[in-house]
């Protein structure tokens, strides 16, 4: 619990990624919400990120994840 605080506090648009990957990982259901909505939040930019193509290969799974959270509150919005 205290890394997964520790990575909260240093969560960013830049590793946003990487921490949605651990949050699901290691079950840190926290540190998986906020950087799922952070990701959610950012994902014109974070699309243009070199790492998001190796993302999408390798986590289907949470990118599905990102995509369905995005219409969500796309619809919400509306």
């Amino acid at each position: 619990m205290v890394c997964e605080e520790k990575l909260c506090s240093t969560l960013a648009v830049e590793n946003s990624l990487e921490y949605l990957v651990l949050g699901d990982l290691y079950q840190a259901s926290n540190l998986k919400a906020k950087a799922l909505q952070l990701v959610v939040t950012n994902m014109i930019g974070i699309v243009n990120q070199e790492n998001f193509k190796s993302f999408l290969r390798c986590h289907p799974d949470l990118a599905l994840e990102v995509t369905m959270t995005r219409f969500k509150k796309e619809e919400s919005e509306d």
